[in-house]
């Protein structure tokens, strides 16, 4: 659904997509010869939360983030390049070019033992704003009671000091 991605999206709190979200939209409201959207509201929610993974694994694994106001330009011309027009694969497109295009560079997608890495090796206090958006994707994720995060917010994961107890449970 558009409006959990759109919130999602929000969470992330990134104006650096503005521009290709923006062209996006435009293109979604653009009809063609047979008064439908070229873009779907289907799509454009999938190209948001393929964004918004985007954002959050390098928010989670303290990328840099000051080339990025330069990759989106590029990477939205690429993909209307490829479309050339023709949007009906345009979530498999974007994957591609997020996910393979950016490899060995600045704006690279970190890969799942590179997340896997920094959630086991992190100081979660120095990231706490992006294991917020990540235990609230979590929690949501196949839960049909929605929780209200917005009063919310993340103490402690575990002791600050760890006891016999705590390691006895943990089975450690």
């Amino acid at each position: 659904d558009i409006r959990d991605a759109l919130d999602e999206f929000r969470d992330v709190f990134s104006e650096m997509p503005a521009v290709l979200l923006l062209e996006l939209f435009s293109i979604h409201h653009t009809l063609d010869k047979n008064g439908n959207n070229l873009i779907s509201w289907r799509q454009l929610s999938d190209v948001i939360r393929v964004l918004n993974s985007y954002l959050q694994r390098r928010a989670l694994c303290g990328y840099d983030t000051s080339d990025l106001t330069n990759y989106f330009p590029g990477l939205l011309k690429g993909i209307l390049d490829e479309c050339n027009g023709n949007y009906e694969n345009l979530v498999e497109i974007f994957k591609k070019h997020v996910v393979n295009q950016s490899r060995g560079f600045a704006a690279k997608m970190p890969t799942d033992t590179e997340i896997r890495e920094r959630l086991l090796n992190a100081d979660m206090y120095s990231i706490r704003a992006s294991v917020k958006i990540f235990f609230k994707k979590l929690e949501n994720e196949n839960n049909n009671v929605k929780i209200d995060f917005s009063k919310l917010n993340i103490e402690h994961l575990m002791p600050q000091n760890t006891t016999k107890l705590w390691l006895e449970s943990l089975d450690t």
